[in-house]
Formats: structure tokens, sequence, C-alpha cells
């Protein structure tokens, strides 16, 4: 069974290298689906499985907690993982992600390579 991941950033230069990344490797993803803004994510979260969601926490609408309130007010228990792509990195934002129990996530710029130690904890190597 594959992974379905979805990638949100209002950064297209964010977009496309996760976007490659995620079609040249070998990291058992079946469907990719990508959104320029958080309210794009969640048309496609309403229409569409997914596993792992890269969402951009600062995004200018629906930003940090508010598109966290419409995943998690939206009637439905969903079962995928949520990823804040982060930009701005204040200690006591992170805190409240971290009570609300989401634990990983990247920070802006990051590399492939912090890309590869997020899917780790998914994706079987």
């Amino acid at each position: 069974m594959g992974l379905s991941v979805l990638i949100v950033d209002e950064c297209k230069y964010v977009r496309d290298m996760m976007k490659s990344y995620f079609e040249t490797a070998d990291v058992g993803v079946t469907e990719l689906y990508i959104a320029d803004t958080n309210t794009a994510a969640l048309t496609i979260l309403a229409e569409n499985k997914v596993d792992l969601v890269f969402y951009d926490f600062d995004s200018r609408e629906l930003n940090d907690f508010s598109f966290l309130y419409h995943l998690f007010n939206n009637g439905k228990n969903e079962n995928y993982m949520l990823i804040p792509v982060v930009s701005i990195w204040i200690e006591s934002r992170i805190h409240l992600l971290r009570n609300i129990g989401l634990e990983n996530f990247l920070k802006k710029p990051f590399s492939i390579s912090n890309l590869k130690n997020i899917l780790s904890d998914f994706v079987p190597t």
C-alpha cells in the first residue's frame, strides 16, 4: 500500500523541490497532491484520502492555528499526519503544536536531507 502525500506551500520553489523529491525518490509515494494555499488544501483533503500533509504554517491565509482549527472542526476524524512547514520559528508556537500532538516540523529553509529525516518516521527503510 502506497503513501499519499499533500504538499501545501505558498512558495513555488518549496512546492517544486518537494514535488521533485517525491517523484524521483523511492519512498513509496503513490499519490501526490499539490496546493499553493491552505484553503486549497482543505478542498483536496475533503475529496481525497491523504496520509501525510506538509502544510505552510506561516501562510498568508488560514495561517498558523487557523488551518488546524478548520481541520479539527470539519466533522471528520481523518488519520493523516500533519507536518507544519515553519518559516518563523517561535518556541511558544512550537510548544503549542507539540501540546496538540504534532511532533515533526520542517523549518525553512530546509534541505532534502531534512525532508528525508522527517520521512524516516513514516516510511520504512
